[in-house]
């Protein structure tokens, strides 16, 4: 494997004279980088664990940046070139090389907004090779240099905060940027289509964790890295609260350890409880087998035990999307774009918004309103919702009638989602009609106390209003 989660990174820090012994540190997830040949790449190893130690990104966002540096590291291995000996033309190779990859569909695989950030990490590796080594004239600024680049000061507008200043690199080779895109969500149908699909898998560990897997997808709007770190425990706690159940995410792109809490319908989390006892038997069969620990994280793979990367996650979803035969996109990000415009309708409907200006004069007179947005969304910026804002409207149109609940839907939608299942599995006999039964009455007793608890907070309001 290119890029492999460690569990439990363990590296020596500092030697402590008065103690005299080694120190150590430990770093949960951390990515660790080989070549082609598994033969660790301690350049790019050594660069993120720096920038850990340096305090200048979290464990999450060093994943980001492994998968980003493996293409390099895999031109470098093909071309048979070390770091240090790439060149102007070299790496414009590299670049182009990125730009013209195709996948099995024979469509551009990136396009060159990815490229650019790809090249952009490169380029910061390239200078740390340059001074771990202690090249001279290598990567810089000038015509001095094997690799020239250009350095540009650029301003990000923080809410709340004064404004950043980074400074962006660029190569010649790197293609010009595109547009920012607007984000869309997947359409019904498709999500329809998909979720049957699913229930109707033979392999019945298949069919439960990406069964889990998409309903987590679905209602919590996490990113897929952020999906990909949930662990059973986080569902054990979620069981365990109060009337009104919310679910532990590691928000990934915040500072580290930043979580949030969403809501989830009981109903769901027994689902996914549901999958975990199926988990423990798969983790046994593979993991406990050979003498390993449990690992602890919620989805993992039918025949290795081990963890679902984020690229994993994305690979399913194309499988899935292959099969029922979806013609556009399909990814991750759109479940949560979905997430996020359910949200905003639910919000604008419990505070009878009328249109985008109410919502933003809202936002700005309402912190508890502008908490809530951040908490389910992970956004640290709201400006980053102006999209979703016009989505939610757009769907809110030909609505008759507002639901005061914010709950209440998606305890509604996952009840349908039970029973479109169990019609499957009983209209292709995969279960016995007594077995349907109990599924179908513990789905019950979890849509009343859903549903219970989306009425007592319409009560609560109405005696606070």
């Amino acid at each position: 494997m290119a890029v492999s989660i460690i569990n439990e990174y363990m590296f020596f820090s500092f030697y402590d004279i008065f103690d005299e012994k080694g120190i150590t540190k430990k770093i949960t997830n951390m990515p660790f980088v080989t070549y082609p040949n598994d033969v660790p790449c301690d350049e790019v190893n050594m660069f993120l664990r720096k920038i850990f130690e340096n305090g200048s990104a979290k464990v999450s966002t060093l994943t980001s940046y492994a998968y980003n540096l493996i293409h390099l590291v895999n031109f470098c291995y093909k071309n048979k070139l070390p770091f240090h000996r790439l060149s102007d033309s070299s790496f414009t190779l590299f670049v182009q090389g990125l730009q013209a990859e195709r996948d099995t569909f024979g469509k551009v695989k990136r396009g060159s907004n990815r490229v650019r950030d790809i090249a952009t990490r490169c380029l910061m590796f390239l200078e740390s090779v340059q001074i771990e080594q202690d090249l001279k004239n290598f990567i810089g600024e000038g015509n001095q240099y094997a690799i020239k680049i250009k350095f540009k000061e650029t301003k990000v507008k923080l809410e709340g905060r004064p404004d950043k200043f980074t400074i962006a690199r660029t190569h010649t080779s790197m293609p010009s940027p595109e547009p920012k895109r607007k984000n869309y969500p997947a359409s019904n149908n498709d999500m329809l289509n998909v979720w049957d699909y699913i229930c109707r898998l033979e392999n019945r560990e298949l069919r439960e964790r990406n069964k889990a897997l998409y309903q987590c997808l679905e209602y919590l709007g996490a990113r897929r890295l952020e999906v990909s770190l949930m662990t059973v425990q986080d569902i054990k706690d979620a069981i365990l609260t109060d009337d009104a159940p919310s679910l532990k995410i590691n928000t990934v792109k915040r500072a580290e350890g930043t979580l949030r809490y969403i809501p989830i319908p009981s109903g769901i989390l027994a689902n996914i409880n549901q999958y975990i006892t199926i988990r423990k038997k798969i983790i046994n069969r593979t993991l406990k087998k050979r003498g390993l620990k449990d690992h602890g994280f919620l989805f993992v793979s039918s025949t290795t035990g081990k963890p679902l990367s984020e690229k994993t996650i994305t690979s399913l979803l194309n499988d899935w999307a292959k099969a029922v035969g979806i013609k556009g996109k399909f990814h991750p990000h759109q479940f949560r774009h979905s997430f996020i415009t359910r949200k905003l309708v639910e919000i604008i409907l419990a505070n009878n918004i009328n249109n985008t200006d109410d919502f933003r004069r809202t936002l700005l007179n309402q912190e508890k309103f502008k908490i809530q947005l951040k908490e389910w969304s992970g956004h640290s910026n709201i400006s980053s919702l102006e999209t979703y804002i016009h989505l939610a409207f757009a769907e809110i149109v030909g609505y008759s009638k507002t639901y005061n609940a914010v709950r209440l839907n998606d305890a509604v939608k996952a009840m349908e989602q039970t029973l479109a299942e169990l019609e499957s599995r009983i209209a292709n006999k995969s279960i016995l009609t007594t077995e349907a039964l109990i599924k179908l009455k513990q789905s019950i007793t979890y849509f009343k106390s859903d549903l219970d608890s989306s009425l007592d907070e319409i009560t609560h309001a109405d005696t606070l209003s």
